[in-house]
């Protein structure tokens, strides 16, 4: 039950070593049955592993299988147009582009027409850049149209930014807009330069 994007590239290393492997055992005529027997039990027995992802099959009825597959993906569903929601009505006011560390907020953002750019994005490395100021920080922040950072909760990020990210005083405000129990959406702004001093 393990992240299929961990899983995935393991897959197919799997299936190199086990068909080399059935290469070998396929000799007799009577491996071959053992052989296919053993791989439909197999794939039987995790037809309903897929079906029911993220869920456990041998912890829920058979009748239940069915919901339980699509259980998780409505959640995150109606999760995200919540979100979006609240996204949609902070940029509505001061038209920011949203930075977060929460990869799949782009593709949801981007119908609703906001503009959310992942921290890892080498367009804001200046942001942790120790060789720069902080009043040429203050200046790319104002450039760059970013306004609010939205973070999830279970992540280390927030620390991460406390630590490295160059928004110091007297050039940045800082204030928390929004706290969910899995999100935290802060506003950052930039006082224009003649105004920090």
């Amino acid at each position: 039950f393990y992240s299929l994007r961990v899983l995935s590239p393991a897959l197919v290393l799997l299936v190199v070593t086990g068909s080399y492997a059935l290469g070998f055992i396929n000799r007799p005529p009577t491996a071959k049955v053992f052989v296919s027997l053993a791989v439909a039990l197999i794939l039987m027995e995790s037809l309903p592993k897929t079906l029911v992802l993220p869920e456990n099959p041998y912890r829920i009825a058979p009748r239940d299988w069915r919901e339980a597959g699509g259980q998780f993906s409505r959640s995150v569903q109606i999760e995200e147009q919540q979100l979006v929601v609240m996204i949609q009505a902070l940029t509505e006011k001061n038209h920011g582009r949203i930075l977060t560390d929460i990869a799949g907020l782009p593709r949801v953002l981007a119908p609703a027409g906001v503009e959310a750019m992942p921290l890892w994005s080498p367009e804001v490395a200046w942001l942790f850049d120790a060789t720069l100021g902080s009043e040429a920080i203050a200046a790319r922040w104002q450039k760059s149209g970013l306004g609010y950072l939205v973070l999830g909760k279970a992540s280390p990020t927030a620390d991460f930014m406390r630590t490295h990210a160059r928004w110091r005083a007297p050039y940045f405000t800082v204030i928390r807009v929004i706290e969910t129990d899995k999100l935290l959406i802060l506003q950052a702004a930039a006082v224009p330069i003649n105004n920090a001093r």
